[in-house]
């Protein structure tokens, strides 16, 4: 709560209970709702009144009580250049020390976007659908996420696919430093622009990853300015340049531009009526990887736009990204 005349702040909701991104308050001010969730229930209704402990009203997902879940935490590690990075991690439930597991980097889009400490679990993030599985699941706040001020939101302009994804690349090597993960079984997978970092992990940064599955990422910064229709929010807020003025860097800086070092298996998944990212950004990576001779398998989901809505196909895209993984990061035998 902020006084508007003299700027004073009250803390309304004390923080690590739980997560939420909006509130509505009572007429009177005297209390708040939001739908808030933890690393152990998806969003629920709260209620709490200022310097009180939020309370729980609703239970909206009790079959999930029961079923295996891993350790969720927050992160720190220091990048190659001395930024501090932080990410959430979860941990298998059969996790043990000094067993090293496979793992999956799930990337967020926007990029300005962020993963909180709270129920990070969908058709497109599985958090806890892979955890279950044995893997360590890794969702790195890169530089360019929110969060952190604006500085840090702005840290990856006029250098995408840079720094920002060698901060993946070191959150990956500082997992590995504690003996959690297998280093030579990563897999990489995210929408929109997680799409774009997975696009990028399976061609420029192959040699990083066992497998890739890209959901509706963005493949040519180039083609990209003409086919999505937020060209101008591209180029100003999530670049600050615009690729026609630069067209080196953003060959560079796109996935097509390394199709040369491409040697990871990867699964596209792409909605046939996106807007944001076209089909044209996924057919080009699928035509790539064909001629590079990757193993590459591509899904088209009729009258999807950007994220999928229709339950079936969540379930498919579902079953399709943990089977990717499955068959490609797991050890022989496993």
């Amino acid at each position: 709560l902020v006084d508007p005349a003299s700027g004073d702040r009250e803390v309304a909701v004390a923080p690590g209970a739980v997560s939420f991104t909006d509130a509505s308050w009572s007429a009177d001010g005297k209390h708040v709702a939001f739908a808030g969730s933890t690393s152990s229930h998806p969003p629920d209704v709260f209620v709490a009144a200022p310097g009180t402990a939020p309370v729980r009203v609703t239970e909206s997902n009790a079959s999930l009580e029961g079923l295996p879940r891993g350790t969720q935490e927050a992160i720190r590690y220091e990048a190659r250049d001395g930024l501090d990075v932080e990410g959430i991690v979860i941990r298998p439930p059969d996790f043990e020390v000094g067993t090293r597991h496979p793992l999956v980097v799930i990337a967020h889009g926007g990029p300005e976007s962020q993963f909180l400490d709270a129920w990070n679990n969908s058709y497109s993030r599985p958090g806890h659908a892979l955890a279950e599985r044995g893997y360590v699941v890794f969702f790195p706040n890169y530089r360019g996420s929110t969060g952190r001020g604006v500085a840090f939101s702005k840290a990856d302009h006029r250098d995408l696919g840079g720094k920002e994804f060698t901060d993946v690349l070191d959150g990956i090597q500082h997992l590995a430093e504690k003996g959690w993960i297998d280093p030579e079984r990563v897999g990489i997978t995210g929408g929109s622009y997680g799409g774009y970092f997975t696009a990028l992990g399976v061609t420029r940064y192959s040699e990083h990853f066992a497998a890739g599955v890209n959901l509706f990422g963005i493949t040519s910064w180039e083609s990209f300015l003409g086919q999505s229709d937020i060209p101008v929010e591209n180029a100003m807020v999530h670049w600050d340049l615009w690729c026609y003025e630069h067209a080196e860097l953003c060959r560079n800086a796109s996935a097509l531009g390394h199709v040369d070092k491409a040697d990871t298996p990867t699964l596209i998944l792409q909605g046939a009526e996106d807007l944001r990212v076209p089909k044209p950004q996924s057919d080009e990576l699928y035509a790539a990887l064909r001629w590079k001779k990757v193993p590459v398998e591509y899904v088209v989901y009729p009258r999807e736009a950007h994220g999928f809505q229709e339950r079936s196909h969540r379930l498919d895209a579902l079953t399709r990204l943990l089977g990717w993984m499955e068959k490609y990061v797991k050890p022989a035998g496993s």
